[in-house]
């Protein structure tokens, strides 16, 4: 199967639904994997096959779901603001539509909060700093 169709990954699902994992979960058993859902890397990811048939068996009315669900894919550039520098000397946060996005990078010496940072997608919530650290405190 192309995985490129299973786009809606359960735990964004579960927030906007209102809706436990363990309600979830006990309905993906009676959904086909590979099919309506797979697990990718530990989380599972449902397609838009797979939402339909969740939402019909919660009776909860179908309607497009927000293009902010679908995960960005790897590799994928976009600039972020800083929002948090941490203890930890590789690590930044940032937000990506409301939610806090961790960067990895090579020292958070000179990051300050809003920074207009490029990034550069990996896995998850993960994220890398698309270019050079700043030299600067706050100023590239």
């Amino acid at each position: 199967m192309n995985d490129d169709k299973f786009r809606y990954q359960e735990k964004h699902l579960t927030k906007i639904i209102g809706v436990n994992r363990r309600e979830l979960t006990k309905i993906r058993k009676s959904l086909v994997q590979g099919g309506h859902w797979i697990l990718n890397s530990g989380a599972v990811s449902y397609s838009q096959s797979g939402v339909k048939r969740l939402l019909s068996a919660l009776e909860l009315p179908y309607e497009k779901l927000p293009p902010f669900l679908i995960p960005p894919q790897p590799g994928e550039a976009r600039e972020m603001i800083v929002t948090r520098v941490y203890r930890n000397r590789k690590l930044i946060g940032a937000e990506l539509d409301g939610q806090l996005q961790r960067i990895r990078v090579q020292s958070n010496k000179n990051f300050r909060r809003g920074m207009k940072i490029p990034t550069r997608h990996i896995n998850g919530d993960i994220w890398e700093l698309a270019r050079r650290c700043p030299r600067w405190p706050g100023r590239w």
